[in-house]
C-alpha cells in the first residue's frame, strides 16, 4: 500500500509540471514567520505554493521587497496549494514571501515558479550557462527531501 501511495504522490507531482519549472525552494519556517524571495526575471510567471506540514499564505508584491500581510499586491491564504500567476503588468523585480501561520508550531513548504508555456523558450536560453551538475545534485536532494517528508507525514497520518 505505500508504494502505491509513493506513486500516487509522485504522479500528481509530475502533473503539475506542465509549464517549465523555473526554480524550487524548499523551506521550513516557525510559526508566525515570514522568509523573502526576489524574482527579476521579465516574464510571465506562476508562484505554486504546497504546504508540506502546517499551513503557509503567499505575499507578492512589485514595490514592497518586505512583503507582508499588510503591505502586499496579491496574495493566496488558502488551507492548501497557494498560486499566484505574474504577469507583465507588474514591474520587476518581484518580490514574495511566505508566511507561516501561527496555528502551526512550523510549517515545511515547497514553492515553485513556473515559466508561462509561451516563454519557456526565453527561460531556456538563460539557463544555458548553468552547470549541469549542480542542477542535477540540486534536484536528486530536493527530490530525497521530498520524499522524505512526505513518508514522514504519511507515518504521521497512520500513528
Amino acid at each position: 500500500m505505500l508504494i502505491g501511495i509513493i506513486i500516487i504522490a509522485f504522479g500528481s507531482i509530475q502533473s503539475t509540471t506542465c509549464n517549465k519549472l523555473i526554480s524550487s525552494e524548499l523551506g521550513e519556517l516557525e510559526s508566525g514567520n515570514f522568509i523573502y524571495y526576489k524574482y527579476p526575471q521579465n516574464i510571465n510567471f506562476r508562484l505554486e505554493l504546497d504546504s508540506l506540514v502546517g499551513d503557509c499564505d503567499l505575499y507578492v508584491s512589485d514595490r514592497y521587497q518586505y512583503v507582508n500581510y499588510t503591505n502586499y499586491d496579491l496574495q493566496s491564504t488558502t488551507c492548501g496549494k497557494d498560486e499566484i500567476s505574474i504577469d507583465h503588468d507588474l514591474k520587476r523585480p518581484i518580490y514574495a514571501s511566505v508566511f507561516a501561520h501561527p496555528y502551526y508550531s512550523s510549517c515545511k513548504y515547497v514553492l515553485n515558479q513556473f515559466a508561462d508555456p509561451e516563454e519557456a523558450d526565453l527561460i531556456n536560453s538563460e539557463n544555458e550557462d548553468l552547470n549541469e551538475s549542480d542542477e542535477t545534485g540540486e534536484k536528486e536532494s530536493t527530490l530525497w527531501w521530498l520524499l522524505i517528508n512526505l513518508l514522514e507525514v504519511i507515518a504521521e497520518i497512520f500513528l
